[in-house]
């Protein structure tokens, strides 16, 4: 089993952030496949929600793959 990690994309270039997890998502969708890939939009929703959602992906994989890719958009 790998070692989590997180990787934080920000900065004032927000175009080569966006280009950075578009590769990444490429990527990682041609290793692992879509279904261990989410999106949470941090905009979106009420704050208990989101910490719901990013709670469960931090719990792990799924039972087919342990690897997983979450991405958390418009977090600050």
């Amino acid at each position: 089993m790998s070692t989590p990690a997180i990787y934080v994309f920000a900065g004032e270039d927000t175009y080569s952030s966006a280009q950075k997890v578009v590769a990444w998502k490429k990527k990682f969708q041609e290793k692992h496949g879509i279904a261990n890939l989410q999106t949470i939009d941090c905009t979106a929703g009420d704050e208990q929600e989101i910490i719901n959602q990013i709670a469960q992906a931090l719990r792990g994989g799924t039972l087919f793959s342990p690897v997983t890719l979450t991405i958390l958009r418009g977090l600050w």
